[in-house]
């Protein structure tokens, strides 16, 4: 099984899927994430985010995941770009529109065709076509056009810091943060939930929690979205109970939670395994009328633990949860089955990780790269239990041989170097009494 478990490794890992974000473990640093992104390309990470956004279109709570019901909800709400739009003309506004629709379906290309063929049309219209571009993570065209912009929005400045987030640029971020303060433009709450997203995604929990208190401070409105950022953010770095303090704080504020949220309190458990505070936010999700779906089902997997003691239990914990999907009619995707594949080689059991990958195959997920990745941990872990057992039979490591008994006074002995085992004589009369048999008392 190992050897054809290292024949289908490299085939795995050539493939061009993307890797999961919440396949891999969360990165303990923000150069930890700098190095991720710098190893994948940036073609990569749009597949990325075309998975996520194919999950998240599923999710049953998408309109609470909405900045601009939140906005539609109360008027004072209104963020900077709201207010600049609200002096658009009737044709710019039935051009965003069209724009507008075209970056749902991630058309950018058709979104600069309209702005190519109407270029005298505004910078409202100029910034709902670089909103398609940082949608479908298209850098270049994006840079270009917010620089070739003789007129920054809120807008504009919105989309780019958004972006920067999603790439995992954080520091990119911070600038046009002080770029859009020099342009005069004052953030808003889109701008500063953003900014909280892209510390969230480097990990850099403390300034995340910083633009929180700033927005307190400044008196901007904090909405779902934004206690989910920061939630995310500290679930990301494993931070149990800050993420629940956000949870706690938001129902202080009469804004009830979303599965975004409940997911922020399972994957916050996830780092350190806690998989009863995981559970009892899944009790805490039902009592609420909610029902978990895939996303959330997948982070609990990672919630498992797979140190001895709990080892041997681990993959049919996994597993479990994989049939709790399907009985629950949610469909698991190649996430959810890499998060079971994770359990089983973290534990080293190589025959239920041939039988999670066969179900995926036939579920008609192929495998990607995160796959990859897991079956190399698996041949790892092969390995290290292999050597174990090797040393234990040796008696270098693990359960040791009982020791030699004790010579009896007087008595001497050596190893035969051509037979390997051990003689033995008395100290006063070595001639007369060296023997193989060990001496008795």
């Amino acid at each position: 099984r190992l050897r054809l478990a290292r024949g289908r490794l490299p085939r795995l890992l050539h493939v061009e899927a993307p890797a999961s974000l919440s396949g891999r473990s969360a990165r303990r640093n923000s150069t930890e994430a700098a190095e991720f992104a710098t190893e994948h390309p940036l073609s990569e990470r749009r597949g990325v985010w075309a998975e996520r956004r194919a999950v998240r279109d599923l999710r049953t709570d998408r309109r609470e995941m909405n900045p601009r019901l939140h906005r539609e909800r109360d008027v004072a709400k209104a963020s900077n770009g709201d207010r600049e739009f609200a002096r658009a003309t009737q044709e710019e506004r039935m051009l965003c529109g069209e724009v507008r629709k075209l970056s749902r379906q991630r058309r950018w290309q058709e979104a600069l065709q309209v702005l190519a063929e109407r270029p005298d049309s505004g910078p409202f219209v100029t910034s709902a076509v670089l909103d398609a571009c940082t949608k479908a993570l298209q850098q270049q065209a994006a840079w270009q056009l917010f620089e070739d912009m003789p007129v920054k929005t809120a807008a504009a400045f919105n989309s780019m810091i958004t972006m920067q987030g999603w790439l995992w640029r954080a520091q990119s971020a911070e600038q046009l943060v002080d770029r859009m303060r020099q342009s005069s433009i004052e953030p808003d709450y889109v701008t500063y939930t953003a900014l909280i997203t892209a510390y969230g995604a480097v990990q850099e929990t403390e300034k995340a929690l910083g633009v929180l208190d700033v927005m307190k401070a400044e008196g901007q409105p904090i909405s779902l979205v934004t206690y989910g950022a920061a939630m995310s953010a500290c679930a990301r770095a494993g931070d149990k109970e800050k993420t629940w303090g956000l949870f706690e704080a938001m129902q202080e504020v009469n804004l009830a939670p979303g599965l975004n949220h409940f997911n922020s309190l399972i994957v916050s458990c996830s780092r350190s395994r806690d998989e009863a505070k995981a559970l009892e936010a899944l009790a805490l999700l039902r009592s609420r009328g909610l029902a978990p779906d895939n996303i959330m089902y997948t982070a609990l997997v990672g919630c498992i633990p797979t140190e001895e003691p709990f080892h041997q239990e681990a993959v049919g914990k996994a597993e479990g949860i994989l049939k709790d999907m399907k009985a629950s009619a949610v469909a698991p995707d190649a996430h959810a089955y890499n998060a079971v594949l994770r359990v089983a080689a973290s534990v080293g059991d190589a025959g239920r990780f041939d039988g999670v990958l066969a179900e995926m195959g036939s579920g008609g997920f192929q495998p990607n790269r995160g796959t990859a990745l897991v079956q190399a941990e698996l041949l790892e872990k092969v390995r290290q239990l292999e050597d174990r057992r090797f040393l234990r039979q040796d008696g270098v490591g693990g359960a040791l041989p009982p020791a030699a008994p004790t010579l009896p006074h007087g008595w001497a002995s050596a190893l035969d170097p051509t037979s390997g085992q051990s003689y033995y004589w008395k100290v006063d009369d070595p001639a007369g009494t060296t023997t193989w048999q060990f001496p008795s008392l």
